[in-house]
């Protein structure tokens, strides 16, 4: 008598059309593909018919396992002034495998950004550390062994209750000078999650790149910015970590300082230090603002100073422009260097070629193709001086 053993796979397939192979002993044909939906559990099944002669018809189960459907009909209960009781339903399929872990997340309005609020075990979850009199929605993930599913819907949009006191607005944006704390230290990359160690606070830039957040690390309470990068290929994990490499060896009170850094599946973050002067451009082409002579001296000066740092450190930054020059303050005109995702560390073995950049400020060898070096930082320098 035959016995049949059931084997599961996770493989990428293709299904071809009915085919019979015959070798004078064995036949052979796909004779049944069909999706099984159960209560608890669904899957592919192909049966392969295999008749060895004289015996009967056999028929094995492929069972095909995955990533879970999302769950579903996220609805908030008990809403307070800063806190609601989130639940949800299990997702219609968990993949072949038991749920392990659901991910919640939030979007305060009018904010385009997701922020993750923390996760459970349980169809349930308490969020806390919501602001009174306004709106949210919520959304919750599933994950098994093989996978996270995508976004629940969202939740329709929640008012937390307002707490009828009048609201004394704080000091948001706390700046302190990282060099006045403590001693830059080079940063690992944590495979935790940033939520563990951070509150995610408001929204204060979106770009290409991702979304940066304010967030304020739970341990000392100070202020930084979270850089939220999404990544859907190693490539870019690579590209991002290189970021961090080079930023590991710059440590320099004109240059943006990397506080912490941490990895996950889909995503990663950059915690740097908080600067809320916003960009030079702005400064600058703010109407009716009229930049001194003095003023510029003291903008290029500390640029200066910072690029002389990356340069006897052997790294060219590549992308000096008045966007990447960020101020520390509204008041103050002190200025730091942003934005490394070029910056590339010189090798005298090797030429280095880049065909990115802004146009305005890229040098002719970027243009033309040819070897960047020093020099083409120093271009960038000088167009920024002559538009300051």
């Amino acid at each position: 008598m035959a016995v049949q053993h059931p084997l599961m796979t996770l493989v990428p397939f293709e299904l071809s059309p009915k085919h019979a192979v015959s070798n004078g002993k064995t036949h052979s044909h796909l004779a049944d593909v069909c999706w099984r939906r159960d209560q608890n559990t669904a899957a592919l099944q192909v049966q392969l018919g295999y008749q060895m002669f004289p015996w009967p018809l056999l028929y094995p189960s492929i069972l095909l396992v995955y990533r879970p459907d999302p769950p579903r009909f996220p609805i908030a209960d008990n809403i307070g002034h800063d806190s609601l009781a989130l639940s949800w339903n299990i997702p219609s399929w968990d993949g072949g495998s038991n749920i392990t872990n659901y991910l919640v997340e939030k979007r305060e309005h009018p904010m385009t950004s997701w922020i993750r609020v923390g996760n459970t075990r349980f169809t349930t979850m308490a969020i806390t550390g919501l602001s009174p009199g306004h709106q949210y929605e919520f959304r919750v993930y599933a994950e098994n062994v093989y996978g996270r599913s995508d976004p629940s819907d969202a939740s329709s949009i929640i008012t937390t209750k307002d707490s009828g006191k009048k609201i004394v607005k704080k000091r948001q944006y706390e700046v302190f000078d990282i060099y006045s704390k403590y001693v830059p230290q080079p940063v690992d990359i944590k495979s935790t999650s940033v939520y563990d160690l951070y509150d995610i606070l408001e929204e204060i830039g979106t770009g290409a790149f991702g979304v940066v957040h304010r967030c304020r690390e739970r341990k000392t309470g100070h202020i930084f910015a979270a850089k939220f990068i999404p990544v859907t290929h190693t490539m870019e994990k690579d590209l991002i970590r290189k970021e961090i490499d080079i930023m590991n060896q710059l440590h320099h009170p004109k240059l943006i300082n990397l506080h912490d850094a941490f990895e996950d599946d889909d995503e990663m973050v950059l915690i740097f230090e908080f600067l809320s002067g916003g960009e030079l451009f702005e400064r600058i082409t703010a109407e009716g603002y009229t930049m001194s002579e003095s003023e510029v001296i003291n903008y290029m000066r500390q640029i200066c100073e910072g690029v002389k740092h990356m340069h006897e450190k052997n790294i060219i930054h590549l992308d000096i422009k008045p966007e990447n020059i960020m101020c520390q303050t509204r008041s103050s005109t002190n200025v730091k260097l942003i934005d490394f995702g070029l910056a590339t560390k010189l090798d005298p073995n090797e030429v280095v070629k880049i065909s990115t950049g802004t146009a305005e400020f890229a040098a002719p060898e970027i243009v033309e193709r040819e070897p960047v070096g020093f020099y083409t930082d120093m271009w960038a320098v000088g167009v920024l001086a002559y538009v300051l």
